[in-house]
Order: structure tokens, then C-alpha cells, then sequence
């Protein structure tokens, strides 16, 4: 049982420690960021077929990324109802003519962080079009793995 290494085709413990390890992240990390896109596509589901706590969003400010040319708008989120307001609230998807002090119909389907406009029915396509090209790349590293990195016996 010592050198079993050498009986699976590595020079070395460390060598097959290493080439173990690389095989096992480059598995797991495109399945975890396809998971995290995934989760954001059943929250965007969810509000597009009217599941969610409803109410109305009003834009407080706008955040540009650090880096390329993303930008965020950040509000206050009302339910209808009851419940108190929530500030600090990120629209998961722009909506046209937004403006500072604008209102819009939102829903909040999965963390009450995000909101989506209750207009925007396409709020979905996005996260599942990632988490399609992250399975894929997962599925093919899965493939590549198990086809050409197993040592020689």
C-alpha cells in the first residue's frame, strides 16, 4: 500500500497529489458557479409567474462596476401590505427610463436583497444562458478529466 502511486502510474506521491487535486478543482468550481447562476434562474422564474412578496421599488441611486461597464440601481422596496421598507435594494434587471426617485412594480423571489420588476419577463434568460455555458464547461473538463488524465497502470 505504500507506493501506490508508482502501482497507478506517478513518479511521485506529490505528483499524484497534485494532478488529484487539479482534476478535483476543475471538476467542482465551473459545477459551483453553474450552481450559483442556477439559483438566481429559479428566483427569476418565481417572479416571473407572479410567485414572490409584491410591491413597489423606488430608485435611490446608481452604482457603476469597479471594472467594465456594468452598472447597478439600488432603492427602497415597499411590499404592499404589510411589512416595513427595505432600503438598499439591488433591481436584478434595468428597467427603461429608470430614474432616481422612479417607481416600479417589483417582486422579491429568493433573496430579499434583489428585486425584480414585475415588467420584465425576460429577467430569466440571462442566468440560465450562464448556467448553461457553466455546465457545459463543467461536463467538459469532466469529460477531458476522465478521458485523458488518468495515469498509465
Amino acid at each position: 500500500m505504500r507506493d501506490w502511486w508508482v502501482r497507478r502510474g506517478w513518479l511521485s506521491r506529490r505528483e499524484a497529489v497534485r494532478d488529484l487535486v487539479g482534476c478535483a478543482v476543475a471538476i467542482v468550481v465551473p459545477f459551483g458557479v453553474a450552481a450559483l447562476f442556477l439559483l438566481q434562474v429559479a428566483a427569476a422564474v418565481a417572479a416571473q409567474q407572479g410567485h414572490g412578496v409584491h410591491g413597489q421599488w423606488t430608485a435611490t441611486s446608481l452604482h457603476h462596476a469597479a471594472k467594465g461597464p456594468g452598472t447597478t440601481w439600488y432603492g427602497v422596496f415597499v411590499p404592499d401590505g404589510d411589512g416595513p421598507a427595505q432600503p438598499d435594494v439591488a433591481l436584478f434587471h434595468t428597467v427603461d427610463g429608470i430614474d432616481v426617485g422612479r417607481s416600479v412594480p417589483a417582486i422579491v423571489a429568493g433573496t430579499p436583497e434583489h428585486v425584480f420588476a414585475a415588467s420584465n419577463t425576460t429577467a430569466w434568460v440571462a442566468p440560465c444562458v450562464w448556467a448553461a455555458v457553466f455546465s457545459g464547461l463543467a461536463a467538459l473538463v469532466t469529460w477531458f478529466v476522465a478521458h485523458h488524465v488518468r495515469p498509465v497502470a
